[in-house]
């Protein structure tokens, strides 16, 4: 019988639960194992999401010093900073998670 837990996950790396058993070779529980395992690709995602929305940043800069006026140039700047809010959002939202990972 297969387990959920041993097909790979979502962020494309094998499964940290591994098998269908959480004990170790020893008979001991090896979900501290887990645990640490799952908060060290958390905490790498968040690191990738702070720097895809640091990434998003520099057009917006750019963007706003491109000598250009009337309705095209506001509609382009707005969604340019509506960009750098969502992905200010996001990186807050992946930090949020990564705090719930450590209990905090």
């Amino acid at each position: 019988m297969n387990s959920i837990f041993a097909s790979s996950s979502a962020f494309g790396v094998a499964s940290p639960f591994g098998g269908s058993s959480v004990f170790g070779t020893d008979g001991t529980c090896s979900c501290h194992g887990i645990v640490d395992a799952s908060r060290n690709l958390v905490s790498a995602r968040v690191s990738q999401t702070r720097l895809a929305s640091e990434a998003i940043l520099a057009p917006r800069s750019r963007g706003d010093a491109i000598p250009w006026e009337g309705n095209a140039a506001s509609l382009f700047r707005q969604r340019l900073n509506q960009c750098a809010v969502d992905a200010r959002l996001v990186e807050h939202n992946a930090q949020t998670v990564l705090s719930l990972c450590w209990g905090a």
